[in-house]
Formats: structure tokens, C-alpha cells, sequence
């Protein structure tokens, strides 16, 4: 199924303030998600006085926008809330609603409460392999030098350090995995509030709500479930085969044991459930960023809530959430949504990234999104690192998003020919310049939803794997240095970036070139992701010493390449460039996956074979942190 995403910019990330512009969507939305101005009988919502205050005034609030006094309202943060409505509005009813609401006088902005789209893979047969790790050079440009960051902390005999670094995976959730084991996953959490979307086998929570079990119960959709009115809203068609998407995530971030290996092998995972069937709402996710960072609401709000819902006859569970023991540092989000990114993203990301101290700041990492287009939300938020994927010659992936906007770039994958890789975007290039895709083992039989699997690998593609790769690169930093602050991790991925490949054969990226290109700063971040050079960096803030750039290995003009510029001569001859123009402004929405499979090709390759014996010496030298 293709989902469609697309993004404009949003400038600056400082102070929201009131009299924005509301938010306008497309989409039909389940409710509307409200900032309040500050009201003195509320004060900090500290005392069960203060916290009746708010709901009397969330009751007239709901009265004015012509619903009863009783309505589920459900807090996000202490002045951010949802508003579930009894139907799903339409664009001209959410317009409406607002503009009531906005004419009350108590509230600063309205944004609906919009679907979110995580990355749903198709079908496709690539030859598994593990590219992150492999070493730059010729034919590799694009790689980030992940064994080769491995090395150096070994040698500076950091390998047992206790930095315990936690990365949160905000996504579908995870499932027992051989790779992901119980020493190396958190307790997380279940933010998946709408029961319609969670997924037949979310029993767990109060009818499909919040609850803390982040297990992936899968996200296939029946032809009938298809056919319903919500699904159809939400834009979902069906879908035969459950994505394992979180897992998979989760996989390239902190993986371990026989056979695979993510970025970071002794990092911790924090699995934060924000998407079932058809993605997620935008509260939900939003809400699990904020518990992922360690952030809580005042039990006062948390009881009140409770209270009202018993009263109005609706379920709740906000006495379910309780303060994250394990906060993340370092948030990945693999998916996005087709609007600007809207207040009720960035301040979210304001208030992560502005955490006093500010080493307990944290930084969200985001896929910039597959529509070969404008980058997607939410990494088109200021302050967002934004990740664009790149084909392992370094060279952008035909599918990736670009603008601005992004960070950094490295490794997604980048499918080939229909034909030859059953993936039905791979470019007019894809024949001769497509690549294998990133491996990942699929969930085992035994797990809720997982129904004989082929092979235990499978093969994926797209900027929702580019993201956790460089997450997993700012664990490593963190592991090295773990009171960074945010500031500090980003100038150090953009410090520590290695200058885009050049060829001239192949045109830059832009909206009258934007398959398969060549990279620039203003279309692709600072440059191609150096994990071995953001170590370095880190390393120079441990020791109190200017960081100062390796010269090599840097960017390199992939003509020169044996047989890349062959291959890119003969991809000239086919077609004078990868995809066609965009519009100046693109829009149009998709997954942030772009391709992947479900089975096909068990065997290990020759360079998986090479790398066992050193993932077995770097699990001795740095052994999994209870």
C-alpha cells in the first residue's frame, strides 16, 4: 500500500507563541488537540483544587465547541490536551471546531488530531546483508564506519563503560526477539489509545488504551477491516502481512547476538507503542515522546482525569501512566505525516531538547520521509535531527526526501528494478544503480501474530532504517561521553559528517532532480554519516580537547569508482535521470519504509561470515549491561 506524506518547512524552534496560525489538515481527524492559556486558579496543577479548576474549564471549553460538559479530555502535557470527539471530523468541521474554540479566549492553538503513517514494507527479494557495518571505500561511500567506531572505543578501553545509554523506538512496538533479549530491552509503554487501530491482540489495555505492555500485536488489515468507515478515513488499505516494523527498528539501533548486529550492541531499547493498524494519532505519539524523555504529569491531573472518566461513562487509563524510570536520551521516529509540522510537534521537541540540565536534554531523530520529495514531518521540525538515506555509493537513494531540512545523511537501502527485486519504484536507474537492502531477522514463531516465517531474514529499504543508524550512532557518543547535551550531539553529527560524494555524470539533487543524485549540504545535511568520526568527536569532549576532523577518509567522486561509473554511464544511456520533475512545491504523502520482504534467502553471506567471529570479539570486550 502507499501511503503519501509530504512536508513544507516550519522556521524556527525557539518560543511559540500565541496567535499562530491554526493548523490545517486534509485529513479526517478522531479530535483536536488544544494548548490552553495559563489560568491562575490552576496554577501548576500541584493540588486536587487546582486540578477540578482545569476540568470545570474543559467542560465549558467542550459546551462552546457545542458537545456536552462530560467529554473525554486526556492531558498531553500540563497545558497541551485531546479531545476525543463521538465521530471522526472532516477538514470543514475541524475548521469550524477551531475557530470556536479560538474565539473563547482561553486557548493559544488547535491542531487536529490527525493519523500518522509509519512504514508499511511491500514485497521484495533482496539479498540480505549488513551494510552498516561494513568498511568505507570504493563502492562504499555511503557506509558510516560502524566496526571501525567499535574499534576505536575498544582501543581507548571504553568498551565496559556503564553509560547504559537508552534509546527510545516510538513506533509499533516489539515482539521476543533472539536478538533483541530481555538484558538488552527497558520496560515501556502502550500509547496506543484509539481501539479501533490497536490491533486484535491489544487486550492488555482498557479497551485498547494506554497500558504497559509495548508488545508488537501486529498491524495486518483484513479486506473487511479495510472496508469500515474509520479505515477508510484513515487512508488504509489492506495489508497481508504484519510489518514487525518497531522490532525491525529496534534491530538496526542496539541488535545482539547470532548472526546480527545493530549500531550500538550494548545500548538499551525503549520500547514506546505509539502505532497500531493504520499508523498512529499524532497525541499518541506525542504523549510517548514526552513519557520516553522521562517527562509526567502531575498525579493531581492524572486522578482528575480518572475521575471524569468515570463520571462521563468513558474509558481511561491515566492512573495507568507512571513516571519512565529509564529516560531516553536519544528518541527515533521512523514515520511521519503529510502536514507542516504544527505546534503540537514542536513544542514537544522545544521541551525535550530544552531540558534543564541540559545534560538531561534529549534529541529526537527523524526519517526525513520516502516521497523523493519536500522532508516529511515530524522531521521537518526545527530542531529535529532529520535523516535522508543514501545508496551504499553514497548517492542518494532514489525514494529518499530531501530539503533543508536534514541533518545528516547515510545507509537506507535503495531498491532496484521491479523485475529483478519484485519492488515496483525503483527508478529509471534502477537496474544498473540499485542496491541490496539492510537485514534484519524476522520475529520467531512463538510470538504473537507470527505464522511459520520463511527465512529468518528479511531484507528492508527506506529512511525509517536510515534513522535508528544514526541514533544508534549518538548512543555510541553517549557511551563515550553521557552528559551531552543535545546541542552538543548534533554539532558533533554535523561536525564529524564526511563531505558528499561528486560525480560528474550524475546531476545534484532538486525538485527537477530528485531520484537517484548527488548530494549537497542544502539538500542533504552536513554530509554522509562518520560514525567512527563522531566518537572521535565525543572522545575530544571527554578530554577536554579541540575536535578537529580526521582528513580521511573523505568524500570521493564515485566516477572513479570500479564499475560505478560504468554503471551510471549506462544508466545515462536508458534515461537522462533517475525520476522526472517534481513540482516546485511537492506534495503527496508515503511510508518511510519503501520496500521490503517477508521471506527468501536464509544464508548467511560471505561477509556475514567475516563478521561473526568480530561481533563475538566485541561482545566479550564489552559485555551486555544488566
Amino acid at each position: 500500500m502507499s501511503r503519501s506524506l509530504c512536508a513544507l518547512a516550519v522556521a524556527g524552534w525557539l518560543a511559540l507563541g500565541p496567535g499562530l496560525a491554526l493548523a490545517q489538515s486534509d485529513q479526517v481527524a478522531s479530535g483536536l488537540i488544544v494548548k490552553l492559556k495559563p489560568a491562575a486558579d490552576e496554577g501548576k496543577l500541584q493540588t486536587s483544587v487546582q486540578a477540578k479548576a482545569r476540568f470545570g474549564r474543559l467542560s465549558r471549553l467542550s459546551q462552546k465547541a457545542g458537545y456536552t460538559s462530560v467529554m473525554p479530555w486526556r492531558h498531553i502535557n500540563a497545558q497541551t490536551l485531546v479531545l476525543a470527539t463521538p465521530s471522526a471530523l472532516t477538514p470543514a468541521v475541524q475548521k469550524a471546531l477551531m475557530d470556536k474554540l479560538m474565539a473563547t479566549g482561553q486557548v493559544e492553538w488547535v491542531e487536529p488530531n490527525v493519523r500518522q503513517y509509519p512504514a508499511a514494507p511491500t514485497s521484495a527479494a533482496f539479498n540480505p546483508n549488513q551494510r552498516w557495518l561494513q568498511a568505507w571505500g570504493a563502492g562504499n561511500r555511503g557506509v558510516p564506519s560502524i566496526a571501525s567506531a567499535w574499534q576505536l572505543i575498544i582501543d581507548r578501553g571504553l568498551a565496559s563503560d556503564t553509560a547504559n545509554t537508552a534509546i527510545a523506538v516510538l513506533d509499533t512496538g516489539i515482539v521476543t526477539h533472539v536478538n533483541l533479549t530481555s538484558a538488552s530491552v527497558l520496560p515501556g509503554f502502550d500509547f496506543v489509545s484509539n481501539p479501533t487501530f490497536s490491533g486484535d491482540r491489544d487486550t492488555d489495555g482498557v479497551g485498547g488504551g494506554w497500558d504497559t505492555n509495548p508488545a508488537d500485536p501486529g498491524d495486518t488489515v483484513t479486506p473487511a477491516e479495510a472496508s469500515l468507515p474509520a479505515f477508510v478515513a484513515a487512508r488504509c488499505g489492506v495489508e497481508n502481512e504484519n510489518s514487525w516494523h518497531g522490532t525491525n527498528v529496534a534491530s538496526i539501533a542496539a541488535a545482539t547476538g547470532p548472526g546480527l548486529s545493530g549500531v550500538n550492541p550494548t545500548a538499551k531499547i525503549l520500547p514506546v507503542r505509539v502505532a497500531g493498524k493504520c499508523g498512529a494519532d499524532l497525541a499518541d505519539i506525542v504523549a510517548g515522546m514526552y513519557w520516553a524523555a522521562g517527562l509526567a504529569l502531575p498525579q493531581s491531573v492524572l486522578d482528575q482525569e480518572a475521575s471524569n472518566a468515570r463520571a462521563g461513562g468513558y474509558a481511561s487509563s491515566a492512573t495507568q501512566v507512571s513516571l519512565n524510570p529509564n529516560p531516553a536520551r536519544v528518541l527515533n521516529l521512523s514515520f511521519g505525516g503529510g502536514e507542516a509540522c504544527g505546534n503540537t510537534y514542536q513544542e514537544a521537541v522545544n521541551l525535550l531538547r530544552n531540558r534543564l540540565p541540559a545534560n538531561k536534554s534529549s534529541l529526537v531523530v527523524a526519517s526525513a520521509g520516502n516521497e523523493h520529495a519536500a522532508v516529511s514531518r515530524p522531521a521537518n521540525c526545527a530542531g529535529v535531527i532529520a535523516v535522508a538515506a543514501l545508496n551504499r555509493g553514497g548517492f542518494k537513494s532514489t525514494y529518499s526526501n530531501f530539503g533543508p531540512q536534514v541533518t545528516v545523511s547515510t545507509l537506507g537501502g535503495d531498491p532496484g528494478s521491479s523485475v529483478e527485486d519484485g519492488y515496483a519504484d525503483g527508478g529509471a536507474w534502477g537496474d544498473f544503480l540499485g542496491d541490496e537492502s539492510l537485514v534484519f531477522k524476522v520475529p520467531l514463531a512463538g510470538n504473537a501474530g507470527v505464522t511459520n516465517p520463511v527465512s529468518p531474514f528479511v531484507g528492508l529499504g527506506g529512511t525509517s532504517y536510515s534513522a535508528p543508524i544514526v541514533a544508534g550512532v549518538i548512543s555510541l557518543m553517549l557511551d563515550v561521553k553521557p552528559d551531552m547535551t543535545a546541542s552538543q550531539m548534533e554539532a558533533g553529527l554535523r561536525a564529524s559528517a564526511r563531505p558528499h560524494v561528486t560525480s560528474s555524470f550524475m546531476g545534484t539533487c532538486s525538485s527537477d532532480n530528485p531520484g537517484r543524485c548527488i548530494c549537497t549540504t542544502t539538500t542533504c545535511g552536513a554530509g554522509i554519516l562518520d560514525a567512527h568520526e563522531a566518537v572521535r568527536y565525543a572522545l575530544a569532549l571527554r578530554d577536554q580537547v579541540l575536535y578537529v576532523r580526521g582528513t580521511a577518509p573523505t568524500g570521493q567522486r564515485i566516477d572513479d569508482d570500479s564499475p560505478m561509473g560504468a554503471d551510471i554511464q549506462a544508466a545515462l544511456r536508458v534515461a537522462p535521470q533517475d525520476r522526472t520533475a517534481n513540482a516546485a512545491t511537492p506534495t503527496g504523502t508515503g511510508p518511510t519504509t519503501t520496500a521490503g520482504s517477508s521471506g527468501g534467502g536464509g544464508a548467511l553471506s560471505p561477509w556475514d561470515l567475516l563478521l561473526l567471529p568480530m561481533l563475538g570479539l566485541w561482545a566479550w570486550l564489552n559485555p551486555r549491561r544488566q
